[in-house]
């Protein structure tokens, strides 16, 4: 545990006191913060927050059709379609042997 410990101190006085107080540093530090949190980060957020909604109307939806489906299978009446017109049939040529 002592080697954790001395490594996180190391890590913290060498960012805070020797790269931190450099500027040159510090801008590439403070622009990738920007590029990554402002360009990347706010897309995946947005990603998450729609599948968030997709998954808010999917749940209700299952319920819904689950629902529905219990009254289909008691119909009494199918929506088949039955073929009542009358087709009269067009006479086709009839070959006349010489």
């Amino acid at each position: 545990m002592g080697y954790f410990t001395a490594y996180a101190d190391w890590a913290n006085f060498t960012i805070t006191q020797q790269v931190g107080l450099c500027g040159p540093v510090a801008d590439a530090v403070d622009s990738a913060e920007v590029i990554v949190c402002s360009n990347m980060v706010k897309s995946l957020n947005a990603f998450w927050f729609s599948l968030g909604w997709c998954m808010i109307f999917f749940v209700p939806s299952i319920i819904f059709s689950i629902n529905l489906a219990k009254f289909y299978r008691r119909m009494k009446h199918s929506d088949a379609y039955d073929n009542h017109i009358a087709m009269n049939v067009i006479p086709r040529a009839q070959v006349q042997p010489y």
